[in-house]
Order: structure tokens, then C-alpha cells, then sequence
């Protein structure tokens, strides 16, 4: 979540006086600590990713398996922010795998799920590019409308 690029978009947003919700993953808030507690300290919101991002590890097995990924997140998070947020956005978004049981269990933790519906596809490409990640989403977005246009 946070390498070189993303330390400059917190640059910028700081520059527009803007404020952002990043998602992280549990490693990375230890392996960028300082950079998690600029994020805090500058008035943004640190929602809660996971911590395998691994759709066998979440989905499969127990159903309190993403509840208890959270909850390990939302410790970490406080003991190296100092914050205590309960905001989830699952991986892989909640469909086919956040059935009724596994959103129970967040609810059981506490947890708000922010849900999306179109997917970047970020984490296929290098960071360089951000051309085609922003062309997924473009793309994705007039299917959507197509989709809502030609339903109505």
C-alpha cells in the first residue's frame, strides 16, 4: 500500500487539502509504519483489507475466517496507528464468497463492509501502469452503464 508512488499521492492530497480512505493489509501497515502513522496523523481513514489477501485462507474452512482476519488487522492497526477502526473491505469484493454467514461474523466483530463492484485489477500490473489500471476501470464503469441504460 504504501511504497514511493503512494508517500507522493499523500504529497498531493496534503498539497489539495483532500482526505482518502486507503485499504491496507496487515503486513504492510507493519512493513510501513511510518507511513501508516503519516496517513492517521493527516486526518485519513485506514480501513481494513486483511491480512492473507488469500481467497482459500478467507473464503474456505470457517465461516469466521474473514471476521478473525479482520480483528488480527484491526489489532495491528491500533497498536501502530493508535487507531481503532472497524471499516472492512473484503478482498475480491463481496461477490461469489461473502455470503450471509461470513457477514454475520463481521457483524459478530463489529465490522462495516465497504463493498465495490468494479475492480482496477490493480494488483496484476507494475506500478508503472497506471494507464491500463485507469482503462479497466474506465472500461468496467461504461459497462456498468450499459448495463443500468439498457435494463431500465
Amino acid at each position: 500500500m504504501m511504497g514511493r508512488v503512494n508517500i507522493q499521492i499523500l504529497d498531493i492530497l496534503k498539497n489539495k487539502k483532500v482526505k482518502a480512505t486507503f485499504f491496507a493489509i496487515e503486513p504492510n501497515i507493519r512493513t510501513y509504519k511510518t507511513s501508516m502513522i503519516r496517513v492517521n496523523k493527516e486526518g485519513h481513514y485506514i480501513g481494513l483489507h486483511s491480512v492473507s489477501h488469500s481467497a482459500k485462507k478467507l473464503y474456505k474452512g470457517s465461516y469466521s475466517n474473514v471476521a478473525k482476519e479482520m480483528e488480527t488487522m484491526r489489532k495491528t492497526l491500533k497498536s501502530v496507528a493508535g487507531v481503532n477502526h472497524y471499516l472492512v473491505r473484503v478482498p475480491y469484493g463481496s461477490q461469489p464468497y461473502m455470503v450471509k454467514p461470513f457477514r454475520d461474523w463481521l457483524v459478530k466483530y463489529q465490522s462495516k463492509m465497504w463493498d465495490w463492484t468494479i475492480d482496477s485489477n490493480d494488483w496484476r500490473y507494475k506500478t508503472s501502469q497506471y494507464n491500463t489500471i485507469i482503462n479497466n476501470v474506465k472500461s468496467a464503469v461504461l459497462a456498468k452503464k450499459a448495463h443500468y441504460y439498457f435494463d431500465a
